[in-house]
């Protein structure tokens, strides 16, 4: 069996089982370009060692752990249909490690930084409502950008939304009185915006009626960034403003196995990364609430 023709073949049963076209299309950039010397050979004679050969290549090239391990996680998808369907008798994977990470610290808004930007959109007209809301959004249900793009009508109600997260998992978020106050005021402008013209399902539209995109809530969070004057060693993106709720929600008491289903999170380390991230100041504070002798 041909390389590349196993590769196409494996494309196509994720698509068969309606992964997103996201998660489509890193699988064939990853499988394409980390086999693209041996597309056309024989897919037994790709062995553990060659596969290992070709991760030192990645990390020789200077590139970071994290993305070699999304190309690993890939591959071993990838070897578990081959193993499945007879290709081969035995996944090569099962011979090749992870890359060890950095566990990363990291930077999100005070909560100064998080009200200045929120603040840096008015509620005057149309876009500018938008724009706030979805600042608020991100900031107080840590819900990802693709996320926020994919809500629809329906997946508004009256104390929580409804996310279609990855992997098809439904999660709900709480919608907070402020929070509700702007959806139900942004709910209004925008049917006088849109009242002679036919739009789509999506909850968030562009200027002209269409599905907001990724790249249009970025320049929505980046604009925010520069208006509230935010120091340049913090990212301005909507992954930032998640890690802001993410943090802000520990400092308030939310324990860390709520916190991980409220962000989605198929594994609890993942959620555990924003917990080693609190500054020692925090930490100490989030002690003394919760002191022995105090609540004693």
């Amino acid at each position: 069996m041909k390389t590349g023709e196993t590769i196409a073949e494996f494309i196509l049963e994720c698509s068969i089982r309606n992964y997103s076209p996201r998660t489509l299309k890193s699988y064939r950039n990853n499988l394409n370009h980390f086999f693209e010397k041996q597309l056309d050979g024989e897919l037994e004679k790709v062995t553990a060692a060659v596969i290992k050969r070709r991760i030192n290549e990645y990390q020789a090239a200077g590139l970071k752990s994290t993305y070699i391990n999304s190309i690993i996680k890939t591959l071993r998808a990838f070897y578990v249909f081959t193993v499945e369907q007879e290709y081969i008798n035995e996944s090569p994977m099962n011979k090749v490690a992870w890359c060890r990470e950095r566990i990363p610290i990291i930077k999100a808004f005070t909560n100064d930084e998080a009200r200045r930007m929120v603040c840096a959109y008015s509620e005057k007209e149309y876009m500018e409502l938008r724009n706030k809301l979805i600042m608020s959004m991100l900031f107080d249900t840590g819900i990802r950008c693709l996320e926020l793009c994919f809500l629809r009508e329906s997946s508004i109600h009256e104390g929580y939304i409804t996310i279609a997260g990855k992997g098809n998992k439904e999660r709900v978020a709480a919608v907070s009185p402020p929070l509700r106050r702007l959806i139900v005021k942004y709910n209004r402008v925008k049917a006088h915006y849109f009242e002679e013209k036919k739009i789509p399902d999506s909850f968030l539209l562009s200027r002209t009626g269409r599905p907001l995109t990724v790249e249009a809530v970025e320049r929505v969070v980046r604009r925010a960034g520069e208006m509230a004057d935010i120091d340049n060693t913090i990212r301005c993106s909507p992954h930032t403003c998640r890690h802001y709720f993410a943090q802000a929600q520990i400092k308030n008491g939310c324990d860390i196995y709520t916190l991980s289903k409220l962000l989605g999170h198929s594994n609890i380390k993942i959620t555990q990364v924003y917990l080693n991230s609190m500054q020692d100041n925090d930490l100490l504070q989030k002690a003394l609430l919760t002191s022995p002798l105090v609540n004693m």
